[in-house]
């Protein structure tokens, strides 16, 4: 787009305001509306529609159903005007102004007034100039090939893949698709950081005052008034005169006879739908070559190209236009607009749409193809100052600062509102958009937005309207955040709206209407996050507290590790991990030693990529280590999932099969060994703490099977009581082996462990419990028994015969199992 247009733009005070025509507006909060416009840019690609708005203030808005908008995508929001903010990397947002806006096919351009560049959109072939080939929702940075900013750019144009940019010391630098030649550095290769165009190796273009990109090649126009191009020939759109379809050019080649004859050239035009491109000069003639399928040079003819027609390959006079003071002109896919000094817009070309005023249904090619420039609507376009053209779209700002838009509305390119129905010849298409006519609700309105507009139509106004809502997603079982993830904010009338998480995992929705949303990870995360898991919110203010926590389907829920060393304070052996359902494509998984508090005292080891399991060495334990914490981090792209390490939440004790301590909280258990009944148990449980009690908030008693499987959970007291009293007959959980303590820290994790198996007097050889249970009770008994040293011991006694005390009863219960040498009744 030319920069030098935009002082062409009259200054005036209008605000935008809602159309007559606008339905009735949905509920919104307080917004802040922009002024005037001052110029328009739309996308080159027919099937998405992205439109940006420049503004009097100098701010950017957008509108269209292309995902490219440069906010979140999809949504009702599509619909209506937002606007774009320009945020750095650090997070800062830059308020000086915007001097130009530029769309391509799937990538957006901004030029600010203190000359640095910025885009957003698709990035395939490295047309974002960011150094990467990532797609971007959002305004970046255009960065030189040593990562500092892009700056001291002039002007801007934008192609269909591809971007130049002139600075103000008169060179051009270009970036994105190159593999027409359309670089201008004599490659035929794409770039995704700024390339300077040359002239020659060594030799680089210069004095340059004016850029224009088309669809794939590009033009420059020196302060001597030269006129070069380069790219893709392909209906001889490069105007050498050469009738190559096929042939490229990689570096700048001056047109033909420009300066000749006493054409001196003043601007020079094209746009990043179009094939044909144009010029003027000082002696008010326009002259166009290139593309013509449907006489969009506005020559009076048309080019047939499948019988051979030979294309307008050399820049050729349009006559009906010399005289007239073109000071702009534009060109979408098969259209043309010309701006003359008066403010009228002059069209030729193709009208599938609207996209020249001359639309009819069904459509009629005589009709819809205008051959020559034809002035479009002098009464609504009349003062026009500027003008833009879409693939199959119009846009014109008059001198009041008020915006008209006709042609294609597919994709809401055109930024329109609701119509009011209007049906004149009652024939059930609408008068303005030839749409089907649906009104459900009764209201007077079509039902659907226009799919196009045959006549100007203004735009809904520039309001950044609706809430804010904003979040963090997590991992359920970490907390963790979740970096580079699609988040979707969901509204069962609205549809569809679309962020991306940042690298603290935080996402933001920006216009969004009053009403139950919820929030979820979005479907292309499908495979890796529960999408069931969602959070409800009811919009009616600002929300900033929209955090969603999520399980995963990737990360291992349990681990495995046996010591096979046999010396003390050194572990080695096999790790191994299992639980996820879907594992990270590349995944490789990290085990650290961490303290009792989970910070990282060492590294154990990385597996290998895809292998859930890591097998180490003989190594020393890190001083303070209690625990093995498990990470993973998958170096594929294409899941964006655990770019840095994550955490899996998954850890486990250190045990060390030589014998160290490494318990820093429950060091054992007293025995228990008092079964009688079958599947019942009584008695103590005395946990002895070494001196490092300090990090010790509650215990935790559970039941296990042999294998350490949890049965169920017998108790949870606080760190104050180390004695735990079983209640007489208490029944024991089925399969019940033993019985596990854990040492949990203020946030519930485990820094100590001790087990103790249990053994139930059934199982056992009536002897041997005999003589375990009078060495439980009488330690220091030899020969014979008196009554009274019977009593002695009745401090470890329990209440076997359940009658509420401690008597001659259970010590009778007692001596019925010892041998009967140890009683003297008569003593």
């Amino acid at each position: 787009m030319n920069k030098k247009i935009t002082a062409l733009v009259l200054a005036a005070s209008l605000l935008i305001s809602t159309l007559s025509l606008s339905a009735p507006t949905i509920h919104k909060a307080s917004a802040t509306a922009a002024g005037k416009v001052l110029k328009a840019a739309s996308t080159s690609n027919s099937d998405k529609g992205t439109t940006l708005v420049l503004a009097e203030d100098g701010t950017v808005w957008s509108w269209g159903n292309s995902g490219l908008t440069g906010s979140e995508t999809g949504y009702y929001a599509y619909q209506l005007p937002h606007r774009i903010h320009l945020v750095d990397q650090a997070g800062v947002e830059q308020t000086g102004r915007v001097a130009d806006i530029g769309v391509g096919d799937e990538h957006s351009v901004i030029l600010t007034e203190a000359g640095t560049v910025w885009t957003f959109g698709e990035n395939f072939s490295g047309m974002l100039g960011d150094g990467t080939r990532t797609r971007r929702p959002t305004p970046v940075q255009v960065k030189n090939a040593d990562g500092s900013v892009l700056n001291a750019v002039y002007a801007i144009a934008v192609g269909n893949n591809h971007t130049l940019a002139l600075k103000t010391d008169g060179t051009v630098w270009a970036w994105g698709a190159g593999a027409f030649g359309q670089l201008g550095n004599g490659g035929n290769s794409d770039s995704d950081k700024p390339v300077q165009v040359m002239l020659d190796t060594d030799k680089p273009l210069k004095n340059v005052k004016e850029i224009a990109a088309g669809q794939t090649f590009s033009m420059a126009l020196t302060t001597d008034g030269k006129v070069y191009t380069w790219g893709y020939n392909f209906f001889g759109k490069l105007g050498l005169g050469n009738n190559q379809y096929q042939y490229t050019s990689a570096k700048p080649e001056q047109i033909a006879g420009t300066g000749e004859g006493g054409l001196v050239v003043r601007h020079i035009f094209t746009n990043s739908a179009s094939d044909s491109a144009f010029y003027t000069t000082v002696s008010d003639t326009v002259y166009g070559w290139g593309g013509n399928t449907s006489g969009q040079l506005g020559n009076g003819d048309y080019v047939d190209y499948m019988s051979g027609e030979a294309p307008a390959s050399a820049p050729i006079e349009i006559e009906a236009l010399r005289g007239r003071g073109v000071v702009q002109i534009v060109s979408g896919q098969q259209h043309s607009l010309a701006l003359t000094g008066d403010g009228n817009v002059w069209g030729m070309g193709k009208d599938s749409h609207g996209q020249l005023l001359h639309f009819t249904y069904p459509s009629n090619p005589s009709v819809n193809e205008v051959y020559t420039p034809v002035v479009l609507d002098s009464t609504t376009l009349a003062g026009a100052a500027y003008i833009a053209a879409g693939a199959y779209s119009s846009f014109v700002v008059n001198s009041s600062g008020t915006l008209y838009a006709f042609g294609d509305n597919i994709d809401s390119q055109l930024g329109l509102p609701r119509l009011p129905i209007q049906d004149s010849n009652s024939d059930g298409r609408d008068d303005v958009s030839w749409d089907y006519i649906h009104d459900g609700n009764g209201d007077g309105f079509n039902d659907q937005y226009p799919t196009k507009a045959t006549r100007p139509l203004q735009p809904q106004p520039l309001t950044d309207g609706g809430f804010t809502v904003r979040g963090t997603l997590k991992n359920k079982a970490t907390g963790q955040p979740l970096a580079h993830i699609q988040v979707e904010l969901v509204h069962e009338e609205y549809g569809t709206m679309t962020a991306e998480t940042d690298a603290l995992g935080a996402y933001t929705f920006h216009h969004v209407l009053s009403g139950d949303h919820i929030v979820r990870v979005g479907y292309d995360f499908r495979n890796y996050f529960d999408r069931t898991t969602v959070l409800e919110i009811p919009v009616t203010s600002d929300f900033t507290n929209a955090d969603l926590n999520v399980e995963t389907f990737w990360s291992p829920t349990s681990m495995t590790f046996s010591d096979e060393s046999p010396e003390n304070g050194v572990i080695s052996g096999k790790f191994s991990w299992s639980g996820q359902s879907v594992p990270l494509s590349r995944a490789v998984y990290k085990v650290y030693f961490a303290d009792k508090s989970g910070s990282h005292v060492g590294v154990v080891g990385t597996s290998e990529e895809y292998a859930p399991f890591l097998t180490i060495g003989p190594m020393p334990i890190p001083p303070g280590a209690t625990q093995f914490k498990l990470y993973v981090f998958s170096n594929e792209s294409s899941t964006a999932i655990c770019s840095v390490e994550c955490a899996t939440g998954v850890t486990l004790p250190i045990t060390d099969a030589g014998g160290t301590v490494l318990d820093p909280a429950v060091r054992g258990i007293a025995e228990l060994d008092l079964d009688l009944d079958a599947g019942e148990y009584r008695g103590t449980v005395e946990l002895l703490p070494i001196e490092d009690q300090s990090a010790i908030v509650n215990i935790r008693l559970v039941w296990d099977d042999a294998q350490g499987t949890e049965i169920q959970e017998w108790s949870r007291q606080d760190s104050g009581s180390y004695v735990a009293n079983i209640p007489a007959n208490s029944p024991l959980p089925a399969g019940t082996e033993q019985l596990v303590v854990y040492a949990l820290d203020s946030n519930g994790v485990i820094i100590g462990k001790s087990k103790l198996a249990l053994h139930d007097s059934r199982r056992e050889e009536e002897e041997l419990f005999r003589k375990r249970l009078k060495g439980h009770l009488f330690p220091e008994a030899a020969g014979r028994l008196t009554m009274q040293t019977l009593a002695a011991r009745m401090a470890k006694l329990q209440d076997w015969d359940d009658n509420g005390s401690i008597g001659a009863g259970d010590a009778l219960m007692l001596l019925k199992m010892i041998d009967p040498y140890l009683l003297d009744l008569t003593d």
